[in-house]
């Protein structure tokens, strides 16, 4: 079941599009105005030729060049497609157009049942002539692929019993997720230290330790992008604890669910 939303916009003009709200339209041109915004705000997969249908209204098209939009993952930014036209040709099979040359621009794209559940951003860009291109609108909408959801799996931890001080290492841990590897937000660790502290990564001010698996050998010593092993690269300092630390490692998928948790204790010699 598809619920439409219609946004209907007159005149707005902003400085920037950086942070649009849902539905706001940057007016590019005195000439050229947004009059109607159609993006779903909700969408349940129902087969192969379930899709996500866009339009935009403009008050006259002789300066545009083009338009488009692309959709993103809200929870973490993943761009889930490329540029999609939106065309004003009235060709219902390729774009969804009804009827050419009516100021009315469509454009739709398939969704598959392996596309996680979750919300998404839907971006408009426009060009018009002798300007560059700009975005002039975003909307949202929910997406449910009729799948359960269950929560992720990790296995197969690779990490040393033992390493010195000052000593680089790699390790990795295995998740799998029965909704696929899209479905999972991220895998981490919390590291304690012997006398009971909660190390804090100071990149993100947090103790979840974020590891990697899109094939960033030089930082991470990931070795292949989106295969389900995530690495991390690591030492401990000269003035580190000796003794016994803690790795908890669990993931996380994008609905909250968590995995089960892996422990382990190594000797920082």
């Amino acid at each position: 079941m598809i619920k439409n939303i219609l946004f209907i916009v007159v005149s707005v003009f902003l400085a920037s599009c950086d942070d649009i709200p849902n539905g706001v339209v940057e007016q590019l041109n005195p000439v050229v105005e947004i009059q109607n915004l159609f993006v779903p705000s909700s969408i349940n997969y129902t087969g192969a030729d379930t899709k996500l249908q866009v339009r935009l209204t403009f008050s006259e098209t002789q300066n545009i060049e083009r338009t488009w939009f692309k959709i993103t993952s809200i929870i973490d930014g993943r761009e889930i497609t490329d540029a999609v036209e939106l065309k004003n040709n009235g060709n219902q099979a390729e774009s969804g157009d009804i009827t050419a040359e009516d100021n009315i621009f469509s454009g739709y794209y398939l969704l598959s049942e392996q596309m996680p559940n979750g919300d998404y951003s839907v971006e408009i860009y426009l060009k018009l002539s002798g300007q560059n291109t700009r975005k002039i609108a975003v909307s949202k909408f929910y997406y449910d692929n009729g799948q359960d959801n269950f929560p992720p799996e990790l296995s197969d931890l690779n990490i040393p019993a033992s390493v010195n001080r000052g000593e680089q290492f790699v390790f990795t841990v295995k998740a799998k997720d029965a909704n696929g590897l899209a479905d999972i937000k991220y895998v981490y660790f919390v590291l304690t230290r012997p006398d009971g502290t909660t190390v804090i990564d100071t990149r993100t001010n947090s103790s979840k330790f974020i590891m990697d698996d899109t094939g960033n050998l030089d930082i991470y010593g990931d070795q292949t992008a989106g295969d389900g092993v995530y690495s991390f690269k690591n030492s401990f300092g000269e003035t580190a604890q000796t003794g016994s630390w803690v790795f908890k490692f669990e993931a996380e998928d994008r609905s909250g669910k968590l995995s089960n948790q892996i422990t382990h204790t190594m000797t920082i010699l």
